[in-house]
């Protein structure tokens, strides 16, 4: 198996996290809600399905996921090669003219989001054969949509990075004050921005972060680690945990999920 990534560039990484490439792995991880997106161009040679809420969908060559409720299960017969584009949380929302609250939990192809331009670059990805090139057509198309679709409600940024790095979880109407708008103002912004509320990015956000840490240390002792990330108790962490996952932390903490994710620090 091979895994890698990718800084975009400069101009790019307040909103990319990373370009990260998969090759070889037949059985791939389940992506769990979370706060970002992922953009992923497969390879010809590979071919994924989407299991999620009990439907299956065959993944089209590009695609877009952002599962905030439900977990999107990857599965493939054959060894899954694809590169992928990470986006931090929220920024998604300045590379496109859609609502994120259109896209949350469903497979949405690349063309359906970006018409005949997702189509091109679909199409140069599967033409190009290295990583190089890959990304020289990645930062060029995603510089040309954020020139295109970048948001002027900053504020919403400020907010969003405030959940995202306080340490302690904040009142919601304490960060509608700071930024001088009522709070339901502030809450049918954020939802309509964003998918979800900001009560539940907030939980979203203490989930992902506890879990990645759990992983990428293969804790499976998880308790003092959900503490430190702000769960009252051990019965708090495990409803959350089996919101997000559909099992509990002690099936889920196990070796084989330590060995893959996509948590995984070389992404």
């Amino acid at each position: 198996m091979k895994i890698a990534s990718f800084k975009a560039s400069a101009h790019l990484q307040p909103y990319i996290n990373r370009y990260w490439v998969w090759e070889g792995e037949q059985e791939l991880p389940t992506m769990l809600p979370g706060t970002g997106a992922e953009l992923i161009f497969q390879y010809a040679s590979s071919t994924i399905e989407i299991q999620s809420n009990h439907t299956h969908t065959m993944m089209p060559r590009g695609v877009l996921l952002q599962p905030r409720f439900h977990s999107l299960k990857l599965v493939t017969e054959s060894r899954a090669s694809f590169m992928a584009v990470r986006f931090r949380h929220g920024a998604l929302r300045h590379f496109c003219k859609h609502s994120l609250a259109d896209l949350v939990d469903q497979p949405i192809s690349v063309s359906a989001i970006w018409g005949e331009a997702g189509n091109q670059l679909v199409a140069h990805m599967q033409e190009t054969t290295t990583i190089a090139q890959r990304i020289a057509l990645l930062n060029d198309f995603l510089l040309k949509q954020l020139q295109i679709h970048h948001k002027q409600q900053l504020w919403l940024d400020k907010a969003i990075n405030q959940l995202y790095y306080s340490l302690e979880p904040l009142a919601i109407n304490s960060i509608s004050e700071q930024l001088s708008l009522s709070t339901r103002y502030f809450q049918k912004k954020f939802k309509e921005n964003y998918g979800v509320t900001a009560k539940y990015f907030q939980c979203v956000t203490r989930f992902e972060k506890t879990l990645r840490q759990l992983l990428l240390t293969k804790e499976s002792y998880y308790l003092d680690t959900a503490l430190a990330h702000g769960y009252y108790d051990q019965a708090h962490f495990i409803k959350q945990f089996k919101q997000f996952t559909q099992t509990t932390p002690l099936n889920y903490l196990q070796e084989k999920n330590f060995r893959t994710h996509f948590y995984n620090k070389s992404l």
